[in-house]
């Protein structure tokens, strides 16, 4: 368990070095800045909104003392509630609008990692498939993760489990982006079936991975623009490992 949480997180060391090495610009601009236009979207909804909300909230506040803080309160709780409704969004709605272009890095990567000369040619029908892919396996994805997620809230309010409370929130966003980040590996050679299989049996190095791109996800801007891209690279140079280590997809 620990030694593959390790080795999906440790994935990420010199994913940018790889990035640079071996000329990877378009890709990181391209996922970088879907990326930011999709977080630019979420904050700035959940902040135009916010303001909507304290005040049809505040209406059903009845006494005339106090009402502006009550009003103000509200703004910034609705505000953060929808700020992580869109953050949970966010990785799913990123998965589709990115995956034609993560498939094809991931695919260079392993071309470049194990000098095949096959590298997967941008196409029309392939952007379809890879697109239908990602809403599919995004579907599966949100259902389980709200649900969970909600089962733990709930468990928060029993006094004894409350500390346990947000690092298993963590881990269970950590697993399912880590899951995402593997299948643009995976769809070249697994159904999305064998794809849900592979990542249950390496679940750790799939939290491992997630992890890592929440940690850098955190930083102010960069984090949106790199995330994705170092993501993928160190999804798929886990997964490449397990190949070498005489498994079978």
């Amino acid at each position: 368990m620990i030694q593959d949480f390790i080795k999906g997180f440790t994935s990420y060391f010199g994913a940018f070095g790889f990035i640079v090495k071996h000329n990877l610009y378009k890709h990181l601009f391209i996922s970088g800045i879907i990326s930011l236009l999709i977080g630019a979207v979420i904050i700035s909804t959940s902040y135009g909104l916010s303001d909507d909300a304290g005040v049809f909230l505040s209406n059903f506040y009845p006494w005339e003392w106090g009402a502006s803080y009550v009003k103000t309160f509200l703004e910034y709780v609705s505000g953060g509630i929808m700020l992580v409704v869109g953050f949970l969004l966010f990785k799913y709605i990123l998965l589709v609008l990115i995956s034609p272009f993560m498939g094809p890095l991931s695919a260079k990567v392993e071309t470049i990692i194990t000098y095949r000369e096959e590298e997967s040619k941008f196409s029309i029908k392939q952007m379809s498939y890879e697109m239908v892919r990602g809403f599919r396996i995004a579907s599966r994805n949100i259902v389980r993760e709200i649900f969970i997620t909600v089962i733990l809230l709930l468990l928060g309010f029993i006094p004894l489990l409350t500390i346990f409370i947000t690092p298993l929130i963590f881990l269970v966003q950590a697993y399912f982006i880590g899951f995402s980040n593997f299948d643009y590996f995976l769809e070249r050679r697994a159904s999305v079936s064998q794809s849900v299989s592979y990542v249950k049996q390496h679940r750790w190095q799939a939290v491992g991975n997630g992890s890592a791109f929440l940690l850098i996800l955190i930083i102010p801007v960069l984090g949106l623009f790199f995330a994705p891209v170092l993501g993928t690279i160190a999804a798929t140079k886990t997964a490449l490992n397990n190949n070498n280590s005489g498994e079978i997809i």
